[in-house]
């Protein structure tokens, strides 16, 4: 077949294709769809390529004793800074430590 035969071809076969009428509204309720879910989709994105690394078993239990030990430590820092005041606060709540600092002369 030579191009000229399918071009006679091509032009035969007009066939008209009926659209719907809501066929431009339904395109562009389409696009809009999806570009809202391209920023979805780029969110979801960043935040995995963010955390990735962190699930990987050498990194992930690198992290998880970088965080007991700042942990401890924080927890340490804190205990030696109470000084004579560790206390106030339980006498300060207690009803027990009022009630003999009531009857005591």
């Amino acid at each position: 077949m030579t191009d000229s035969e399918l071009d006679a071809l091509l032009r035969d076969t007009s066939k008209t294709v009926e659209v719907p009428p809501t066929f431009q509204r339904e395109v562009w309720r389409r696009i809009e769809t999806a570009s809202s879910r391209s920023l979805a989709h780029r969110l979801r994105g960043f935040v995995e390529a963010l955390l990735l690394p962190v699930t990987r078993p050498a990194l992930a239990s690198v992290v998880l004793l970088l965080t007991i030990a700042g942990g401890v430590s924080l927890g340490v820092r804190n205990a030696t800074a109470a000084g004579p005041d560790d206390t106030a606060y339980a006498e300060a709540v207690s009803p027990f430590i009022l009630a003999n600092k009531r009857v005591s002369p």
